[in-house]
């Protein structure tokens, strides 16, 4: 429910906050999700919120199941990054699970690399480790290799894997 009230509160992060809504917010809903991948509501014991989701994805790109996303991860891996697929953002859950990576701090990071190269700050030449992927708004590939990048300290994932600002102090 997050997702729709924030989007139409006009308070939805996009593009690293740069916005706070967008028309496509609903294609990670919980509507949306309800219909699509949650197998069963996982509340945390005696919350009164319930929001613990379990999901399962099983086209072949996004293949996985696990617990959430939840709203922290559908907006900042999501919506922040315009990523508004909602079984490409399961991926990133998943993925971010299994690694045992903080979906805010990735979701914020990645963002902070997005914008870093659409202003022209990080160059192509930078980026080899992408494999040719573009690190724009939207491009949902290039947020699955970043993170694998980020989770085992890879090229540009060595650096991100600081941090927010700590990539910011060395560029």
């Amino acid at each position: 429910m997050a997702i729709t009230f924030i989007n139409e509160a006009g308070i939805l992060p996009v593009r690293n906050f740069r916005y706070g809504y967008h028309e496509l917010a609903h294609n990670i809903s919980r509507e949306l999700m309800a219909a699509t991948i949650l197998v069963s509501n996982d509340p945390c014991a005696y919350c009164p919120m319930g929001c613990g989701k379990y999901t399962r994805v099983e086209d072949e790109k996004y293949k996985g199941e696990g617990a959430g996303p939840e709203y922290e991860t559908l907006a900042m891996l999501g919506a922040n990054l315009e990523m508004f697929n909602l079984k490409a953002v399961a991926k990133v859950n998943y993925m971010a699970n299994e690694l045992e990576l903080d979906t805010i701090e990735l979701g914020g990071t990645i963002g902070l690399l997005f914008e870093l190269y659409e202003r022209g700050i990080i160059k192509d030449s930078e980026l080899s480790d992408l494999e040719g992927l573009k690190p724009v708004w939207g491009n949902e590939d290039a947020v699955f290799r970043l993170i694998e990048l980020i989770a085992y300290r890879k090229g540009i994932g060595n650096l991100l894997a600081e941090g927010g600002i700590q990539t910011c102090k060395e560029i």
